[in-house]
């Protein structure tokens, strides 16, 4: 089960904690960032806790308004909080979901699949 306070989910965040500490350690694109990771032991959702954090940064007096800040979610109230931060450079990644009838093919003109899988029929 995928929910917190789990075996599987403790065993999926020490994987990340893992890879995050590796990463720092040796990749040279990770030496001058900060990642901050919050998991199921600190309670609280997870984009309240977001929200928290942005909301600490800004109260610093070393605060750059130049930050950016860049969250994945498919969520609608991530949308909401991000704009109720008035934070310029605030951006939400999400996925889109397309249906196969949502396709359309510019090669032939038909629904159902993208110009890449086109399989135009042959002429014998």
């Amino acid at each position: 089960m995928i929910t917190p306070g789990t075996t599987f989910l403790c065993s999926v965040a020490d994987r990340i904690r893992d890879y995050i500490k590796r990463k720092m350690a040796t990749d040279r694109l990770w030496k001058n960032i900060a990642v901050v990771f919050s998991d199921a032991s600190c309670p609280g959702e997870g984009e309240h806790k977001i929200m928290e954090f942005i909301r600490q940064q800004r109260a610093s007096e070393t605060y750059d308004p130049n930050q950016i800040h860049c969250i994945y979610g498919a969520d609608a109230d991530l949308i909401m909080l991000g704009l109720a931060t008035h934070e310029p450079r605030f951006y939400i990644i999400r996925e889109v979901v397309v249906t196969a009838n949502d396709k359309w093919c510019t090669q032939c003109g038909k629904k159902g699949h993208y110009f890449t899988d086109c399989r135009p029929a042959t002429s014998i």
